[in-house]
């Protein structure tokens, strides 16, 4: 497991959790796990340095590790279709994080740190009812904009 570089457990609608042992996964960039069951995301994932892009919307997850600031390698996160209601501040050390779809979920607010992101180029947080829409002026001015009324929501 330790030169597996890619995974793709996606689309099954069966698996409803990842074995502790993908934290052994040294080599791992991507792994792909949408459309399952999956309740929890096990803490050692956040041992895999090298991941870049980790899809795992249209799961069951209510919480996403706090330590996923650890995943520094990290472009893209797609926790949307879930029951998350929190964003771990931690995600704001994901320096390299440049898409973070956050969609249909129930976020309550986005931290100031995933904000200030430097190379956060998508930031899709719609479908978030206690965050409702943002204000149109707020969409125009971009991402950085949107994510920050965000982060200002706090229900």
């Amino acid at each position: 497991m330790h030169r597996l570089t890619y995974l793709d457990v996606g689309y099954g609608d069966i698996l409803s959790t990842l074995p502790d042992s993908i934290g052994e996964c040294a080599s791992l960039k991507e792994l792909w796990a949408g459309n399952n069951r999956i309740h929890t995301l096990p803490s050692t994932l956040c041992s895999c340095k090298n991941l870049e892009v980790l899809q795992v919307y249209g799961n069951d997850l209510k919480e996403i590790p706090s330590g996923i600031g650890d995943l520094k390698a990290l472009r893209v996160l797609n926790i949307g279709r879930n029951q998350i209601t929190h964003i771990p501040d931690s995600l704001g050390e994901c320096q390299n994080l440049t898409e973070l779809q956050a969609y249909e979920n129930d976020l309550r607010t986005v931290p100031a740190s995933v904000a200030n992101l430097p190379n956060i180029k998508v930031g899709n947080c719609y479908g978030n009812p206690k965050l409702g829409l943002p204000p149109r002026e707020k969409v125009r001015e971009g991402v950085v904009a949107t994510l920050r009324y965000y982060s200002s929501v706090n229900v």
